[in-house]
């Protein structure tokens, strides 16, 4: 399997994540001017990409079979944390990526990071719903530190990211039950106890604030578009408002099987 990891040099996070890596050999290749580095972490090749873009509005991607962006993460309330997501838009656009479009993402590697980051950790890691481009059609997670320059340029930290994903890929991957989670608040506590310690695993996220704008195309987009397929859906019963209802109705027109979140989540 090949596997980018793309930093950007206009990030402090991401450049301070890239030190981790310092160790990749340097290729002859070049990717838009930079010199590529990888190593070989069987079965996986990695490779290790620096871009002068800002990650979320790239629109030139390294052919591979999984792209990990290195990022920083921002939060109004300035939360020490790690974060972890799939990129792309429910609704509008605003911060890169395209209108109504979700980018493909594997819902076992998103799991199997959450579960390393958590293990190496100096801070909480927790799950994000899907936001924010770039848009891509490579299945895609961004791996984050948040939230303030305090943090991203934490030397120790970078160095805690960059671990977590080289130990998560040495080992065999594990199969789970494919989930897509419907509702809830974008920082969601139940979502991250059923990622850490439950046999499914979470994919794409659907926020409350997003649930205005999912139909029955953007429901098939979300399936289609994780890279397992998906076998459940967990719904935030506690956490979808007015959209409660036509959610509801929704799935059971299209047949598709849900469960509620925070039965899991109490198991």
């Amino acid at each position: 399997m090949d596997i980018a990891l793309i930093c950007s040099l206009k990030d402090p996070a991401s450049v301070n994540m890239n030190h981790g890596f310092a160790f990749f050999e340097e290729t002859r290749e070049r990717f838009q001017g930079c010199l590529v580095y990888q190593y070989r972490l069987s079965p996986h090749m990695l490779r290790l990409y620096t871009v002068e873009d800002e990650l979320l509005s790239m629109a030139v991607f390294p052919k591979a079979d999984l792209l990990i962006f290195l990022s920083k993460h921002r939060s109004k309330e300035n939360t020490p944390n790690f974060t972890i997501h799939a990129p792309g838009n429910w609704g509008k656009a605003e911060f890169g990526g395209q209108e109504g479009k979700l980018c493909p993402t594997s819902a076992f590697s998103l799991k199997s990071l959450f579960i390393g980051m958590s293990k190496t950790a100096g801070l909480p890691v927790t799950l994000e719903p899907t936001h924010h481009g770039p848009y891509t059609e490579i299945p895609s997670i961004f791996v984050e530190i948040g939230s303030t320059e305090r943090e991203w340029s934490n030397k120790e930290y970078g160095a805690q990211i960059a671990e977590s994903i080289l130990n998560t890929l040495k080992n065999p991957a594990k199969k789970y039950k494919p989930a897509l989670l419907l509702g809830g608040l974008h920082y969601n506590d139940a979502a991250n106890k059923i990622q850490k310690n439950s046999g499914l695993a979470i994919g794409h996220i659907c926020p409350k604030y997003s649930l205005p704008y999912v139909s029955k195309a953007l429901l098939s987009q979300a399936i289609e578009k994780t890279t397992e397929g998906i076998d459940v859906i967990l719904v935030d019963w506690k956490g979808m408002g007015e959209e409660k209802q036509r959610i509801l109705n929704l799935l059971d027109t299209m047949s598709l099987p849900y469960e509620r979140m925070q039965r899991i989540a109490l198991e």
